[in-house]
């Protein structure tokens, strides 16, 4: 009865889209993308069904496709960039369905949503948006983060749940009206989207909402999302050539570095609930290393082609996911699998970056770093909030800096901040 209510709801609301998608693709986008401030099968476990609640996911990735296809039929795709890591999924995906699977939970299901897992987010940079929406789509994914906690606390005003997860043993960790993990990702975007803005546009309104993000990475306890600002920080600095810039300003660089040290203790002192072993917390793999030994095993089994697609989303529930995605291309794909996509994605890549404007390239290349040390415990293309980087990347390809802003140009920049 539950799963024929739900399944009635999904068919309303892809009619609804498909509507709103012909008239308006623009406020489909905006509306989808702000779904994803809300992670439906936290919100929705303990008062439906599972079999129910395990159709949120798979409902909110289905309604951005909905949205990327509506925004496709009005303003076409982006010519130029070959989609390789979509031609490796349908390799891996021929070579899984070609093979008998030894796990029955491994059905032709699971491996479709695996496959759309890992050729989503590639996929979407290569739609078009509206002409001018740049700026108003920055604004919605940077306030994503802060949206969640903000829905969070009406969810723990209304008793649906609580705002922090913590005990008296493990402290608290913001998690909004989600999870840790998935918030945290959503203030990384959003901290690496306001930093860019706010260097390309010289938006104060954006520098002071990169901050935020920033605090919020930090209460979610999120270590690697902590670890993926720096880096995001530093790469792109670095590329944008500020280094004359810092090093007349060695206060400045002594204050930032210090206040981030400070925050990513405060950040371990509220996860840990002890201050003292904060530090101990900082280099805790919190049971990440089980994880991982479970899935080094299914490796060692089949080490050239894997499993098949979908062998890496089996757990129980999503804090059995492998936690890495490295480690879950070797599980479904084997060493050839891994070889395949991470080339494809290579390639994909370099057409990206020949295709960006040079005065936002340093931000770009930045931003894969990030990602790809984000994506070594974490499930970054299995989380829905994983595709924002991949929307604002659309983004910056259809709208460029304006002329005469300074992102990613020695001159502008050093002009800009004297």
């Amino acid at each position: 009865m539950e799963f024929g209510i739900a399944l009635s709801l999904g068919v309303v609301l892809c009619v609804a889209c498909g509507w709103l998608g012909r008239r308006r693709p623009g406020a489909l986008l905006a509306v989808v993308l702000a779904s994803l401030a809300i992670g439906p099968q936290w919100v929705l476990a303990g008062y439906l069904p599972k079999a129910v609640v395990a159709l949120a996911l798979p409902l909110q990735k289905g309604l951005l496709i909905a949205a990327l296809a509506a925004s496709v039929q009005r303003f076409g795709m982006r010519p130029g960039i070959t989609n390789w890591p979509l031609l490796a999924v349908v390799l891996m995906a021929a070579s899984s369905a070609l093979r008998a699977a030894p796990d029955p939970r491994l059905h032709l299901g699971t491996m479709a949503l695996a496959a759309l897992d890992l050729a989503l987010p590639w996929s979407l940079v290569l739609m078009r948006v509206a002409p001018g929406s740049r700026a108003r789509f920055a604004w919605l994914l940077a306030l994503l983060a802060p949206a969640c906690v903000a829905a969070g606390l009406v969810l723990d005003l209304l008793d649906v749940r609580s705002l922090y997860f913590g005990s008296t043993t493990r402290g608290l960790r913001l998690h909004g009206a989600t999870n840790a993990g998935w918030l945290a990702f959503l203030a990384f975007a959003g901290f690496a989207i306001a930093l860019h803005e706010a260097v390309r546009g010289r938006q104060r309104g954006m520098a002071v909402l990169a901050a935020v993000n920033l605090a919020l990475v930090v209460l979610s306890g999120g270590r690697m999302g902590m670890a993926a600002c720096l880096v995001l920080a530093l790469a792109y600095f670095a590329g944008a050539r500020a280094a004359a810039w810092l090093a007349r300003r060695p206060g400045s660089v002594a204050l930032g570095l210090g206040g981030g040290l400070a925050l990513l203790l405060l950040g371990a002192s509220l996860s840990e609930g002890q201050p003292l072993d904060a530090l101990q917390h900082v280099f805790s793999l919190s049971g990440r290393d089980t994880i991982w030994l479970h899935y080094l095993g299914l490796v060692q089994e089949r080490p050239l082609l894997g499993h098949g697609l979908g062998a890496g989303l089996l757990g129980r529930s999503y804090y059995d996911l492998p936690h890495n995605e490295y480690l879950r291309l070797l599980v479904e794909g084997g060493i050839i699998g891994l070889v395949l996509y991470g080339g494809a994605v290579v390639l994909w890549g370099r057409q990206v970056l020949a295709r960006v404007d040079a005065r936002e390239r340093p931000f770009v290349r930045a931003l894969f770093a990030a990602l790809a040390v984000y994506a070594l415990t974490d499930n970054v293309l299995t989380m829905t909030p994983g595709l924002v980087p991949f929307v604002y990347l659309a983004l910056i390809l259809d709208q460029p800096c304006p002329p005469g802003s300074g992102s990613g140009a020695t001159p502008d920049l050093r002009n800009r901040v004297n």
